[in-house]
């Protein structure tokens, strides 16, 4: 039975270019004619039709090749988003456990000056202020991440391949951390002798990623 499926398949593939190479062949011929305008009313005719449905065909292949690039980015934009919110839950729940000893708030919103930013979380403890970024990059496995001394990031794929990656979590962080650290010392009024700090802390989410 299979044998019967693959010999009709091939024959099927075999009508189909032999069906195509026939319309192949019209299609110059007619082009031909139309250039040394001896085609008939018939011809005209038949062609205009032809013409037509290989523009729309043009024009659908086209379209279906945009919105497949376009479904495609938005597919990985909304994985990041995904992985990412399921990061900072699990860095959330974590941090509930020690909900007694400590005080967090997540998703801040802050405005100093100029510059605006969104903490994931900002945790106030015995030890200190902390500026919390969370990352869940690399939790399917596929890739490592190297930081380099310049503080870059780059996936390191199965192949050797490097690549780049598009943001610097250290970086961000840093800003983060200064935001906070210019309000809080505004409004409590301190300076340089009593001024408080704020330490930056970059947590990725999961066991699965490895920095090399």
């Amino acid at each position: 039975m299979a044998r019967v499926k693959q010999k009709s398949g091939e024959l099927a593939y075999k009508i189909s270019q032999i069906l195509e190479k026939n319309l192949e062949d019209y299609a110059t011929e007619m082009c031909e004619k139309e250039k040394k305008n001896e085609m008939t009313e018939e011809e005209k005719e038949c062609w205009g039709g032809l013409k037509m449905i290989y523009l729309l065909e043009g024009c659908y292949n086209v379209l279906l090749s945009q919105w497949k690039e376009l479904a495609k980015q938005y597919e990985q934009e909304y994985n990041a988003l995904r992985l990412g919110k399921e990061g900072e839950e699990k860095v959330n729940n974590y941090l509930g456990k020690y909900a007694s000893s400590l005080f967090f708030k997540s998703n801040v919103c802050l405005q100093y000056q100029n510059e605006k930013c969104e903490i994931d979380d900002i945790i106030i403890a015995p030890q200190g202020v902390f500026s919390v970024e969370v990352k869940n990059i690399g939790s399917t496995g596929k890739y490592s991440v190297e930081i380099d001394n310049t503080g870059r990031w780059q996936k390191i794929l199965s192949n050797g391949e490097k690549i780049t990656m598009d943001y610097n979590a250290k970086r961000q962080n840093d800003m983060h951390q200064r935001i906070v650290e210019e309000i809080v010392n505004e409004a409590l009024h301190r300076n340089i002798e009593n001024r408080i700090f704020v330490q930056g802390i970059v947590i990725i989410a999961n066991d699965e990623i490895d920095f090399v």
